[in-house]
């Protein structure tokens, strides 16, 4: 499995932008993962549809039992820097550890696409392919309803997806 892959420097690429981080944040608070997220994003910009959300045991399993404890360890540690500052160096560590963790499922994501078949060549626009695989995903991951607002969706896309 190869950590740098065309995924990996899409995702680094399209979340510097603060819009797309801040939005994708505001997502991964109702339960949505911003790897899978950016995934969906990458596949469009591969010019890949998704018909249905893949079935990705290790990069599920990686982010249930690694990515998820690091990052509720990171958060529990940031909420304790005010009242004891000598905690910065351990947070700091922390956001490298999840970063790597990230870059790791991302890898498992990269991965998935090259061996399995939900996924489709597809001929529309970059952007009308990420709001579509977007909707999959969100259909797989939250209860009906609960789904991000549309123009937030259109938000994300057109950040990262503009248009000429």
């Amino acid at each position: 499995m190869s950590l740098e892959n065309p995924f990996w420097t899409f995702a680094l690429k399209v979340y510097k932008d603060p819009q797309v981080q801040s939005l994708c944040l505001d997502w991964q608070s109702l339960g949505l993962s911003v790897n899978r997220v950016l995934f969906c994003c990458w596949l469009a910009d591969e010019a890949t549809q998704l018909e249905a959300w893949p079935s990705m045991p290790s990069a599920d399993l990686w982010q249930q039992q690694t990515l998820e404890p690091l990052r509720r360890l990171r958060y529990q540690v940031k909420s304790s820097l005010q009242t004891d500052p000598c905690l910065e160096r351990l947070y700091q560590t922390l956001q490298q550890a999840e970063l790597q963790a990230e870059q790791r499922e991302i890898a498992y994501l990269w991965q998935s696409r090259l061996h399995q078949a939900p996924f489709q060549p597809a001929h529309d626009s970059s952007a009308a392919l990420a709001r579509q695989n977007l909707q999959v995903y969100f259909q797989q991951s939250l209860p009906k309803g609960q789904a991000p607002a549309e123009n937030q969706v259109h938000q994300l896309v057109d950040r990262i997806f503009p248009s000429v």
